[in-house]
């Protein structure tokens, strides 16, 4: 059986040999790579690899990084990764291990050792790899949660969005007046004004609105979707938000 192969690694010489003696040793009847880690993560949604040739120090999303999204994702199917790094930390380790790299390799390594041990993992294990099973993670089903309402994770909106839910989930009273106590704990988090707070959590509902599952968001808020107008107030947004939440917390 032939497998698909992705190499994320910054250096583009050894990413590029690596994935071309990958498809000509016969093992693998696919083989890509790229060279940063944003880029890495997207390419892993579009072709599904069987197995990810991962260098955890990468820039613009880091190899961790790149797990942490995967292990929050709660995907069923997740490729076999491979930890192939030029660094020995013992945190890095420790956090690759905790965000469910399944083997690591310290380069330098032939390309040869690196396939056929990639193809002997799969072989091996490939069938029983599940998600790694994780206590309740309250960041990642928020993170999750936005994701499935549209809010962009670029957006700064989002970020005080993910902090405020947090805050309420932790202390419902917050919400109440959130003037009083979520928006001044925000800025105090974030050095910035409880104004460009309100602002930018308001431009991040609003782009959720327009972006979102339509059945989601009408199921949670009970607005209809297309009528911008009548889309909930931000205190209003981040209750709800916060009780779904809290309702999918308990279910785990």
């Amino acid at each position: 059986m032939k497998y698909t192969l992705l190499v994320i690694d910054p250096d583009k010489n050894y990413a590029s040999s690596l994935s071309q003696y990958a498809k000509k040793s016969g093992l693998f009847y696919e083989a890509s790579y790229s060279l940063n880690g944003e880029e890495g993560y997207n390419l892993i949604s579009i072709i599904k690899p069987d197995v990810i040739i991962l260098d955890a120090l990468i820039p613009v999303l880091d190899g961790i990084g790149i797990l942490r999204r995967l292990y929050n994702e709660g995907t069923e199917k997740r490729p076999l990764i491979i930890i192939n790094t030029s660094s020995s930390l013992p945190g890095l380790l420790s956090a690759a291990s905790k965000y469910g790299a399944d083997y690591f390799m310290i380069k330098p390594q032939t390309y040869e050792n690196i396939c056929i041990t990639a193809c002997d993992l799969l072989k091996g294990i490939k069938n029983s790899i599940s998600v790694p099973e994780k206590k309740t993670d309250i960041e990642g089903n928020i993170t999750v949660f936005l994701k499935s309402l549209g809010m962009p994770a670029h957006l700064d909106g989002y970020k005080y969005m993910r902090s405020a839910l947090l805050f309420t989930l932790n202390d419902p009273d917050m919400i109440s007046p959130i003037t009083k106590r979520l928006y001044p704990a925000l800025a105090e988090k974030y050095n910035t004004t409880k104004s460009c707070i309100e602002r930018a959590i308001r431009h991040a509902i609003e782009v959720s609105w327009r972006r979102g599952n339509k059945k989601i968001i009408s199921d949670i808020f009970g607005y209809d979707r297309d009528n911008l107008i009548s889309r909930p107030t931000n205190a209003e947004y981040i209750a709800m938000t916060t009780d779904e939440i809290r309702m999918i917390l308990r279910k785990q």
